[in-house]
């Protein structure tokens, strides 16, 4: 049967992440997809007692790739609970700018040492010693910056804890091969 996922076997045994040209990125209401991502999170939250807050959460409609998307939302709010091991809060804001959609993901963790901001993309870098693979937050920029044509940062919010920082655009630039 043919595999419905987005991902390519190569014959090298990688897994290529990036979506097949025979599927079209979809519009889609980014607000409701990342409402998605936290109420899937709400046990994982409850269980640790991190609680979420919606600030400005405006609604809006994306060309892009649901799944895709959806996993880095999940990754950025698990990384945001492993930051948190008392339990915080993680907020959430979401609006346009231009034509862009930005998102921004706060947790109120302890922040991350300056020293390893500049690697926290780089595939096999963890800060989760053995519980973390370090692929992740890579396979997180690959899908933004690649696949939806966008950027990602982390950086730490200046009273306490990390920032994610998405910008999308509404619309992807299509390239003919």
């Amino acid at each position: 049967f043919p595999s419905h996922d987005n991902r390519i076997e190569k014959n090298s045994g990688e897994t290529d992440l990036s979506n097949s040209k025979d599927v079209p990125p979809q519009l889609l209401n980014i607000s409701q997809l990342v409402n998605d991502a936290l109420e899937l999170m709400k046990f994982l939250f409850k269980k640790n007692n991190v609680h979420f807050q919606k600030n400005e959460f405006q609604t809006h409609l994306i060309e892009g790739f649901k799944n895709s998307l959806f996993q880095v939302f999940m990754n950025i709010f698990i990384n945001a609970v492993h930051s948190m091991s008392n339990g915080g809060l993680v907020e959430v804001s979401l609006k346009k700018e231009n034509e862009n959609i930005r998102i921004l993901i706060r947790d109120h963790g302890d922040g991350i040492d300056p020293h390893l901001i500049d690697h926290l993309f780089e595939p096999m870098f963890s800060t989760k010693g053995e519980k973390g693979t370090g692929l992740g937050l890579s396979i997180c920029k690959e899908i933004i910056e690649i696949e939806h044509q966008g950027e990602i940062k982390i950086y730490n919010h200046s009273e306490k804890g990390a920032i994610v920082d998405i910008l999308l655009p509404l619309r992807l630039e299509r390239i003919e091969f």
